[in-house]
């Protein structure tokens, strides 16, 4: 398996939070540096060096599923990716996509999942911009089951979700385990339909901050916490320092049947 670590990259991840104009793919408020680093990992992938159109014609998700592993940095530079139907990550421990002005487009026609992880741990996705304009596309950008160590960050969706549940649902499956959600943006909200902004579900037993995120124009919630209720009583945590949702009730901890405004 071919796998780059180029000087080049490694400076340009350094830099990807240094530009002064707002990207697209950065929520209000400007870009930020990213969380993670190259020297976190043993290994750095540039997808586009290993073939990875920028332009949107080809999928990605071969080169995706070929350079999952542990201890591995996946970067994205800027550029339009295509990525038809389910990037699944299983069992890893340690992997990282981070983007520098990369936006993920769904093939037409797709409405599933785009990038779900279930069984791993230490799991990190930032700089990414998810484009559902297109009328023809829908479902769930992120859908992140980790036992530790979850990181979303630096994350924007534009163009209203309508099916799949709702943009992003997250997880931390060990009772000690952290996550944090930061600097998410979803403007967009949805139709008519029932569906959630950002949604932590019922395998959630762990602490999840979320931080300075956007979310507002959703039919159902904002944001929906369901933690389970074990038999010592002990369920998820749930921190929240939003930025900005568009109505009070918009979210909510509880069973759907029964909701609690918090």
């Amino acid at each position: 398996m071919l796998r780059t670590a180029a000087a080049g990259l490694l400076a340009g991840l350094a830099g990807c939070g240094e530009r002064t104009e707002t990207p697209t793919a950065t929520p209000e408020g400007g870009p930020s540096p990213p969380t993670t680093t190259p020297s976190e990992y043993e290994t750095v992938v540039d997808l586009v060096e290993e073939g990875a159109d920028p332009n949107g014609e080809r999928s990605i998700r071969p080169l995706l599923e070929e350079y999952t592993d542990d201890d591995t940095l996946l970067y994205l530079r800027e550029g339009r990716f295509l990525l038809s139907g389910i990037w699944n990550i299983e069992g890893i421990s340690n992997l990282a996509l981070v983007g520098d002005h990369a936006t993920l487009v769904p093939a037409e026609g797709d409405d599933t999942v785009q990038i779900n992880a279930i069984d791993s741990r230490d799991i990190a996705v930032e700089g990414l911009h998810f484009d559902y304009t297109n009328p023809e596309v829908d479902g769930r950008a992120l859908q992140l089951k980790v036992s530790d160590g979850l990181l979303v960050s630096n994350i924007s969706v534009a163009g209203q979700i309508d099916r799949g549940g709702g943009p992003v649902r997250v997880d931390v499956t060990d009772p000690d385990g952290k996550g944090v959600v930061e600097r998410v943006s979803i403007p967009d909200g949805s139709g008519e339909s029932r569906v959630t902004g950002m949604y932590v579900g019922d395998d959630n037993h762990g602490e999840i901050v979320f931080r300075d995120c956007h979310v507002e124009g959703f039919s159902d919630n904002g944001l929906y916490a369901d933690p389970p209720c074990r038999a010592n009583r002990r369920r998820g945590r749930l921190l929240r320092e939003l930025r900005h949702l568009e109505r009070p009730n918009q979210e909510r901890v509880g069973r759907p049947r029964r909701p609690h405004p918090v």
